[in-house]
Parts: C-alpha cells; structure tokens; sequence
C-alpha cells in the first residue's frame, strides 16, 4: 500500500478513536481547502494525522502500559518483543485492538501489571534472603 494511501487509512481511524464528528472533520479539511482527505499531498495528511494523534491523551498511557509490560515480562522471563506485548494487552483487554483500549481501561490494565511486578520482585527477594 502506497504512503498516501496509509495516511488516509490512519487518519479516518484516528478521526473514529477520537469520536470527531462529520462538521468537525469538515472544518479541519477546509483548513488546507479541500473538502476531502484524498485532495491533500502526503505531508499535508502527515501534518493533519500527527496534529490529531497529540491530542489523544491514550498514546501517552499506552506507551506507560507497553514500558510497565516489559518490565513484568522481564521479570517473567519471558518473550519482550513489542508485538508479544501488545497481545498480552489485549488479552487482557477482552481481546480488542491495542489502539482501540480505552483510556481508563489502559490505566487499569497498568496498575494491574505495576502490582503483579512489584509482587514478583517482592517474592524474589524473600526467596533470596532466606537462602
């Protein structure tokens, strides 16, 4: 798939994740005087797409879910590969899309991983001094 192409793809996506409306997305568009997304060049959608993307408070609770699973499957021992991770997120999610997890479940699914990690390093530790 071309660039452009993947650009439109990400930006009618972002523009569903973030629940913009038809009247909204116009007015965005008309910014760079055009009425549809397939009339704008690829550094326009690149611009358009990553204005939108900061303003999804998600990324930045994705990004400290994504960390707070490294560390855990770290500890596990256990595969950390960016890809594996995300699956266990959304497993525990009820298997939805990583990018479509909702905010507040993002930071549950954190808390959640915090703790077990923090119990593991816990119970490392007591088994260590107690050898």
């Amino acid at each position: 798939m071309d660039e452009k192409k993947q650009l439109i793809k990400r930006w009618h996506s972002l523009l569903n994740s973030l629940g913009i409306d038809n009247a909204t997305k116009e007015i965005l568009l008309a910014q760079y005087g055009v009425s549809s997304s397939t009339e704008l060049d690829v550094w326009q959608l690149k611009q358009l797409c990553n204005s939108l993307q900061k303003d999804d408070p998600r990324d930045a609770a994705r990004k400290r879910l994504l960390k707070i699973l490294k560390d855990w499957a770290q500890l596990k021992g256990i595969r950390e590969d960016i890809e594996y991770l995300k699956g266990i997120a959304e497993r525990a999610a009820g298997n939805m899309s990583f990018n479509q997890i909702s905010l507040s479940r993002l930071n549950s699914l954190y808390n959640a991983f915090l703790q077990q990690s923090k119990d593991i390093r816990t119970a490392k530790q007591l088994s260590v001094s107690q050898s």
